[in-house]
């Protein structure tokens, strides 16, 4: 099933089916072993301290955590993956070396004006803003 599902991202998208190898040293400021194995990403999500726009900074919250550029290909969307990206940051930001408490996601805004620009850029609508608060009891 995993083979098929990258076979029908690299069909849909060609310039991303050359595959990149894990060489990351860091991770939240601490080093790691990078692995070396190759993989074909088919999205992107970060789990970042700071906020792309400094009046939602977290500085003054230690253990508040953005989840920013998330994304799952277009023509796997509908396969779970999205959910088990977000299971698996969610997982990651409780533990060393984040021990996060809060974690933060926000979506478009319309009311945002580099918006329309960057999402003109991209071929894609903006929609009204949403702030969501994922306050981490398990950790």
């Amino acid at each position: 099933m995993k083979v098929e599902k990258i076979k029908r991202h690299t069909s849909a998208f060609p310039s991303e089916a050359v595959p990149l190898i894990d060489t990351a040293t860091s991770f939240g400021g601490r080093p790691r072993v990078p692995t070396e194995q190759s993989f074909t990403p088919i999205g992107h999500i970060s789990l970042d301290a700071k906020y792309e726009k400094p009046e939602y900074s977290s500085e003054d919250q230690p253990g508040l955590y953005w989840i920013a550029t998330f994304y799952i290909s277009r023509v796997l969307q509908k396969y779970g993956l999205g959910r088990a990206a977000m299971d698996m940051v969610e997982d990651m930001a409780c533990r060393e070396p984040l021990c996060a408490k809060v974690l933060a996601l926000s979506t478009r805004a319309m009311n945002d004006p580099d918006l329309k620009e960057r999402f003109e850029a991209m071929g894609k609508d903006s929609s009204v803003v949403s702030l969501f608060l994922i306050v981490l009891d398990d950790c």
